[in-house]
């Protein structure tokens, strides 16, 4: 892919679109110093961050990104320092705003808004595949079957937020796919060894001591992060060349899997098991005689962690153990939460049976068969009828079953493409883009299983971002070797 500016040449349409920007942004910062006083320092970075995401967007959607994987909301330390103004506006401000949105969000719709007006810089002339239109339609009528049912507007709107970030951010990743690939592995893997050191930082010196404080300190879908993180760490220790870089690796790696283990979420260890073997699948046919020794030798170890760890509940070391053994023999914490789990699930496979073609819609709750919130000691948080823990059939609730076969096709068609994409590599090679693509779409069907993997803006965007990815990549030897005369000619 040819390497293009990171901004385009300035034409008078886009100078003057600028300078306005500048100018209003400039008024709002004066204004909001006169009124807000203090709370307008941090708005007053906002706001000029939000310049420079007119202006650079292409440069501020690579910074967003890492923030969004790197920074928890939140976080009960001091990262909350940048994470609270990057989440959250100060109150004064959201009060006055329509809906309840986060600095980051509107900074992702100004991103999306100047990459749209500048000429796109992809030279292929490709389309968006044809997919994501239906898709994106199975959302709109999901949106459309829940109000006309006369679900709240709030609701209806905090139900799609997720996805409907995840659809702008597609957009600007896919104007974007010209952009080297490798930038967004050198992205993932800095936001997950920033993500994980803080993660140990916050175990270390805020929650060891608090089990259940350690399982409410750290956020669900970090454990998504890690894993990527962890898979193109894993890919470059099989590219080393030297020892150093290779301990070096293997450090980072290290790094990341505690990680995991400290945030105490069992679904780590099962996106840590799906992305393992997700990895070994496809790296198995270019290095077949490797990949069967080291999977020899990690079916012994995680035998012999497991005898050893069996009947610990709690540490960090401990907790892939506890995760396994929560299947079998669950402690009473996880018995708990597996009982609340199933009710929810026959709960929610009850409602889609009252109406399997186009669910109840965003906005609209799943009926309680069986008593849920009184079960559990009343209402855990607001939209807990709305958002089951198991977010496919979440989807299915929401969309309907012809929208959940779109999104499932969807999700299909960029794991094809990345499986094609690997197979054109020559053997004994280890492509690592198309690899992580495929070991990134595999965790987030995991995770969605039980837990919520579509709700929220930062949970969503590294899903939306691979999903671009993939299908920008080549499919079919010509488009591939077209691929490699544009790297060889000295592009990124």
């Amino acid at each position: 892919m040819t390497a293009l500016p990171v901004r385009p040449t300035l034409t008078p349409r886009l100078a003057v679109g600028e300078f306005f920007l500048a100018t209003v942004a400039a008024l709002v910062i004066a204004l909001a110093v006169s009124v807000l006083e203090f709370a307008a320092i941090s708005l007053a970075v906002v706001l000029a961050t939000f310049v420079l995401a007119a202006v650079y967007p292409r440069a501020m959607a690579i910074v967003t990104l890492m923030l969004l994987m790197a920074l928890e909301p939140n976080a009960p330390d001091a990262t909350s320092v940048i994470a609270e103004p990057f989440y959250n506006f100060p109150w004064q401000i959201q009060a006055m705003l329509p809906l309840t949105i986060a600095p980051a969000e509107i900074l992702i719709l100004l991103i999306a808004g100047s990459i749209g007006i500048r000429q796109a810089t992809a030279l292929d002339g490709r389309r968006p595949p044809w997919i994501v239109w239906p898709a994106f339609g199975a959302l709109m009528l999901g949106l459309a079957v829940g109000l006309s049912r006369g679900a709240d507007h709030g609701i209806a709107y905090h139900e799609l937020r997720g996805l409907l970030f995840g659809s702008i951010i597609f957009f600007i990743a896919w104007r974007m796919r010209d952009t080297d690939p490798k930038v967004a592995l050198r992205v993932v893997v800095a936001s997950g060894v920033v993500l994980a050191t803080l993660l140990l930082l916050r175990y270390a010196f805020v929650t060891r001591e608090d089990f259940e404080g350690t399982l409410v300190g750290f956020a669900h879908e970090s454990v998504i992060f890690l894993n990527i993180s962890l898979v193109v760490v894993v890919g470059q220790i099989f590219k080393a060349r030297t020892l150093k870089s290779t301990l070096f690796l293997v450090l980072l790696a290290t790094l990341l899997i505690v990680a995991t283990a400290a945030t105490g979420r069992r679904a780590g260890t099962l996106v840590l098991l799906m992305v393992a073997a997700t990895t070994v699948a496809l790296i198995l046919p270019k290095r077949p005689v490797m990949i069967s020794m080291l999977t020899a030798v990690g079916l012994v170890f995680i035998a012999g962690y497991l005898a050893a760890y069996w009947n610990s509940d709690y540490g960090a070391v401990s907790q892939p153990a506890r995760a396994v053994r929560s299947q079998f023999d669950p402690n009473e914490r996880d018995l708990s939460s597996n009982l609340y789990r199933e009710i929810e699930r026959y709960n929610v496979i009850q409602t889609i049976r009252s109406t399997p073609v186009l669910g109840v819609g965003f906005g609209q709750p799943f009926y309680e068969f069986v008593p849920l919130v009184q079960t559990f000691g009343g209402q855990i948080w607001p939209l807990q009828l709305y958002t089951p823990h198991d977010s496919l059939l979440w989807l299915w609730l929401k969309v309907g079953l012809g929208g959940m076969a779109t999104l499932l096709t969807l999700w299909l068609l960029a794991l094809r493409r990345c499986v094609s994409h690997i197979r054109l590599h020559p053997p004994r090679s280890v492509p690592l883009v198309p690899l992580t693509i495929a070991a990134t779409l595999v965790a987030y069907l995991a995770f969605a299983r039980i837990d919520l993997a579509f709700l929220s803006t930062r949970t969503i965007a590294p899903l939306a971002v691979a999903i671009a990815i993939a299908f920008a990549l080549a499919d079919t030897p010509e488009e591939f070797e077209e691929s490699n005369r544009r790297l060889a000619g000295g592009g990124s």
